[in-house]
């Protein structure tokens, strides 16, 4: 999939490029740390990669999403097409 990201300035851009790879990263690591549960409880044990998995949700995640509800959220509110948010 193509995005199209219009930005007023070139702080701008860099802002959204920042953010689209914060994303990528954080999608890679859930990706591995969700795979590697998947492969332990095939094995047997599964404890230590969900402690990893659930401790990389507490530390990254969470801190991330309340982040983004906080200054993203009330932001895209005033413009007419973030308005459901």
């Amino acid at each position: 999939m193509t995005t199209l990201t219009i930005a007023s300035d070139p702080a701008d851009a860099e802002a959204v490029e920042a953010v689209e790879n914060h994303h990528a990263q954080m999608y890679g690591e859930l990706t591995l740390l969700v795979a590697n549960l998947a492969n332990a409880a095939d094995g047997g044990d599964a404890t230590s990669a969900r402690n990893r998995l659930v401790a990389w949700a507490r530390e990254s995640l969470v801190p991330h999403a309340l982040a983004e509800e906080k200054t993203l959220y009330p932001a895209a509110r005033e413009l007419t097409e973030g308005r459901l948010l």
